[in-house]
């Protein structure tokens, strides 16, 4: 294996591993990580669901808020992670489905544009200090 693609395969680990960290710390039991190319990515983190309901979409309960929440968290770790591990490994395209997500979550728990956006940048930033203390290990 080339060195190139030695440390695209770790900085994919890290990605993913990201996913998974965070889905543990927020108690959401990981099925299984992969660092294997599938279809249309490169690793894949799954885990159980975590937005449930009848139509989560129109669920705008405290539970249902929690549930989204955790799920963009889980979301946005894995770019966190790659980030954190080697900011020059990282690219908008390994995020691209994660942030879709995240945003298409956010709009369905605030009312403008102007909140969904306040509203991941805090949620990035839980994120990033999830990842950052795991990584220290300072628990």
């Amino acid at each position: 294996m080339t060195y190139r693609k030695s440390k695209a395969l770790e900085a994919t680990a890290y990605h993913e591993a990201g996913h998974a960290v965070m889905a543990w710390f927020l108690n959401v039991r990981v099925d299984k990580v992969s660092i294997s190319p599938e279809r249309d990515s490169l690793g894949h983190c799954s885990h159980e669901k975590i937005v449930r309901g009848r139509n989560p979409e129109l669920d705008d309960s405290p539970r249902s808020r929690d549930q989204k929440e955790k799920e963009i968290l889980v979301a946005l770790a894995g770019g966190i992670a790659q980030r954190l591990f080697n900011r020059r490994s990282w690219r908008r395209l390994h995020v691209e489905e994660d942030w879709r997500k995240a945003e298409a979550l956010a709009c369905h728990v605030c009312g403008s544009s102007e909140q969904v956006e306040a509203y991941l940048q805090w949620l990035e930033i839980r994120a990033k200090d999830t990842i950052s203390i795991s990584i220290s290990g300072c628990w």
